[in-house]
């Protein structure tokens, strides 16, 4: 009951995700590879398949651009590095393998990704609207007033909000990175989605503020070196 299921789709990947992913995720994809236990946050259980970094609704599977976007660019700060070394026909086949793992793949429509807001550029202007709406949507409670993750609600949540100023963020760093992120929401986490909460402008100016707090870090964190260990991997320039 153990052994993942194998199907043709999944076979390619097979020795990918033993070579890459078992380690943390575990044979069967549970979340409990024998490297488990060193990390903060338990690997994601693909059996259960409820992922937080998508471009799908709010409780919705990832689409296969979603799990990629994870897996080459891994989730900053986070043990899960960067898996850039892998090629496109490897990324590919360890997705389907990964898929194949969960009956909710097979069971539910395929994915589709939102509309996402019609982009607006980043101006002086955007940035003053966008620190009004952080506090008016709320942001601050948890994030913190200059986002930090050290809101007034911050100790009352089952999962610590994220510091919003470090560099990369855990679904990537860019404008529309955020933008995703707040009107996806986070499945299992208490950042919900404020689709058709705001008009597209204004969630342009939210994200294109968030933006402007980012600093980057040139450490890594204790998690980023578990993981790098865990991999036997050097990170490269890039990544660090």
């Amino acid at each position: 009951m153990n052994s993942p299921p194998q199907t043709a789709a999944s076979e390619p990947g097979a020795a990918v995700y033993a070579a890459h992913c078992a380690v943390c995720h575990g044979p069967a994809g549970r979340g409990d590879g024998e490297a488990a236990g060193r990390f903060d946050v338990t690997p994601r259980d693909f059996v259960a398949a409820q992922y937080r970094f998508r471009s799908t609704a709010s409780g919705k599977l990832p689409t296969d651009d979603d799990l990629r976007r994870s897996i080459v660019n891994g989730l900053g700060g986070t043990a899960m590095v960067p898996q850039d070394h892998l090629s496109s026909a490897e990324v590919d086949a360890v997705i389907a393998y990964v898929k194949s793992l969960s009956p909710r793949f097979a069971a539910e429509p395929a994915p589709q990704p939102m509309k996402l807001p019609q982009p607006s550029p980043r101006t002086a202007a955007s940035l003053v609207r966008g620190a009004r709406l952080y506090n008016e949507a709320g942001c601050h409670n948890c994030h913190g007033e200059r986002g930090n993750g050290d809101g007034t609600s911050a100790g009352d949540l089952s999962q610590k909000p994220a510091d919003l100023t470090r560099r990369p963020l855990k679904g990537g760093s860019s404008a529309a990175d955020i933008v995703r992120a707040v009107v996806t929401g986070l499945n299992g986490t208490p950042m919900p989605s404020y689709h058709l909460l705001y008009d597209d402008p204004d969630i342009w100016a939210l994200a294109h503020y968030v933006e402007s707090l980012g600093v980057d870090h040139a450490e890594m964190t204790a998690q980023e070196k578990i993981g790098w260990e865990v991999e036997k991997r050097t990170p490269t320039a890039g990544n660090r």
